[in-house]
């Protein structure tokens, strides 16, 4: 009989697939023609790390989306924001 290996990680589940995706691309660059190598891979923020950043609440960032105002991606059950873009609205907002 063969027994698996189980892993437990307390890492958040979002971190944990960014963590495999890269993991995998780093493998696979290799083996990748160079015409066919991705760009640098679009890194996610949760929620309230965007909320932090933007300095507001849950329920604000909430209506900032259904606003567009932000753009959130829906992933499964969770909304995800793209850091550069993210980055884009500081930018703007400092620009002001």
């Amino acid at each position: 009989m063969q027994t698996e290996n189980l892993v437990f990680s307390q890492l958040p589940f979002n971190e944990l697939v960014a963590a495999i995706s890269n993991d995998i691309m780093v493998k696979m660059q290799p083996l990748l023609k160079p015409d066919l190598q991705p760009e640098q891979s679009e890194k996610y923020l949760t929620r309230k790390e965007v909320a932090t950043l933007l300095k507001v609440s849950l329920p604000t960032l909430n209506e900032y989306t259904k606003d567009q105002v932000v753009k959130g991606y829906r992933i499964g059950a969770r909304v995800l924001y793209k850091q550069s873009e993210i980055e884009g609205c500081l930018k703007g907002i400092k620009g002001k």
